[in-house]
């Protein structure tokens, strides 16, 4: 009994674990999405103003 209710524990914590990556992954995507952007428009700006 108490080594089910072990891998139980274990099972939920390993799925907790990899909820957390998830989230930590995809707003490190995010991120890295607004810095392209930042640096695409800020680009483009630089190039109108040399114009």
């Amino acid at each position: 009994m108490d080594t089910i209710e072990k891998r139980d524990t274990n099972h939920n914590h390993d799925h907790g674990k990899v909820k957390r990556s998830l989230l930590t992954s995809s707003a490190l995507s995010r991120l890295v999405m607004v810095l392209v952007l930042l640096a695409i428009m800020w680009f483009v700006a630089f190039n109108l103003l040399e114009w």
